[in-house]
């Protein structure tokens, strides 16, 4: 589903392709910043040769705050910094997830335009993720219960109230039925076919991108796991009934 993937690698600089690849998100987003100041185009329309790009960092306390290479922190951070405020207006969005609200993890938090808080175990983490007073206008993460997958509480620049929402449950059939329905781009694999051409700097596979996989329909995932499930089976005679030959 991803057109670029990166992942903490095994080597002396395990963090060193998600540098590059936010780096690369930058390079595009100042290409088509310029291309605004320039007078080509007054407003940013996603296209099929120049996309919407969504930036998914997860666990971004990782990368901000818990990472010990300082140089390689900073690179992250100054990148993530120039995303979260220049990217919106030309088509480069980020979306970011973490599990410790503190202000020493995300220092920059306060970029994010949109906030999400789902269940939290304590008040003051409220107003660490929504802003100031958000428990008090009605955010309760705290008395979330258990079975409430997710429902949480959303907070938007410019709106002063936050909203009660729930995220729909997605399964892995819908899962394998995205991944099989809108697969990620394949060859050439070229930092241009990944985040555009402006960073087009090489003619062959970055190691941040994933690697070529053929899709796998869902309907023949779940006709195999069914497939398995009956050759297994057993009667109380301890015969196998309506094994697969």
């Amino acid at each position: 589903m991803y057109a670029r993937f990166a992942v903490p690698t095994l080597d002396e600089h395990p963090y060193e392709a998600i540098a590059v690849l936010l780096e690369d998100a930058v390079r595009v987003m100042q290409h088509r910043a310029q291309d605004l100041a320039d007078g080509k185009i007054r407003t940013h329309t996603p296209t099929v040769e120049e996309p919407l790009i969504l930036v998914v960092v997860d666990e971004i306390a990782n990368l901000t705050a818990y990472l010990t290479d300082r140089k390689l922190r900073d690179r992250i951070a100054n990148a993530l910094g120039l995303l979260l405020t220049q990217g919106r207006a030309v088509g480069v969005c980020v979306v970011a997830a973490l599990q410790d609200p503190r202000k020493e993890v995300l220092a920059f938090r306060n970029l994010f335009p949109a906030k999400v808080a789902l269940r939290l175990d304590e008040p003051v983490q409220i107003d660490m993720v929504l802003g100031q007073g958000a428990r008090e206008q009605g955010a309760r993460c705290d008395r979330i219960g258990d079975a409430l997958h997710g429902v949480g509480y959303v907070r938007i620049d410019g709106v002063r109230e936050p909203t009660r929402v729930r995220a729909a449950y997605v399964t892995n059939e819908d899962i394998a039925a995205m991944i099989f329905d809108y697969a990620a781009p394949r060859p050439p694999w070229t930092v241009s076919s990944c985040f555009g051409p402006a960073s087009a700097t090489s003619t062959t596979r970055s190691s941040s991108c994933p690697a070529p996989v053929t899709p796998i329909s869902p309907k023949t995932r779940t006709n195999g796991r069914r497939r398995e499930r009956r050759g297994r089976s057993r009667g109380a005679d301890g015969r196998r009934h309506g094994a697969v030959r």
